[in-house]
């Protein structure tokens, strides 16, 4: 589980048997500077025609992430994720996500998020239950926006 984009039965790499890789997508940087990291892939463009962009800006205030999936005007099932830990009581409004355990405020624009949970793991074979946020393109690109609050 990683927090990025995932198309449900497909996987940007081919992979087997736990963690053994075959075909690996190609990475390329765009920007990489004091405060913006920009790089696209190409995992899902032999099956979907899409590379995926991930754009990272920190200003002072937010952490802003876009994920674009260019090459396409939709892909149906295509979402981002955002796995949290256990301890970060987590609560989702119509478009926006708080994370209480760091007084933290994700809006989210052109997708729509749902709440559901996974195994989180502390140890070999043990995991305890944790929440995450699925968000689903409503085209093809999602806006994270975060932010920090004092109290």
């Amino acid at each position: 589980m990683h927090n990025t984009v995932f198309v449900p039965g497909y996987n940007s790499a081919d992979v087997w048997s736990g963690f053994r890789v075959g075909r690996r997508p190609s990475v390329i940087a765009l920007n990489e500077s004091f405060n913006t990291i920009d790089y696209k892939h190409d995992g899902y463009f032999k099956l979907f025609k899409f590379q995926h962009r991930r754009t990272v800006v920190c200003e002072t205030d937010e952490i802003i992430i876009g994920d674009e999936l260019e090459g396409v005007s939709v892909c149906d099932g295509a979402y981002t994720g955002l796995h949290f830990h256990p301890d970060a009581q987590v609560t989702l409004l119509e478009n926006e996500i708080l994370v209480r355990a760091c007084n933290m405020r994700i809006i989210v624009e052109g997708g729509s998020a749902e709440l559901s949970s996974y195994d989180y793991c502390i140890g070999f074979h043990k995991t305890v239950s944790s929440q995450k946020i699925r968000i689903k393109f409503n085209r093809n690109k999602i806006k994270l926006i975060i932010r920090f609050s004092d109290g």
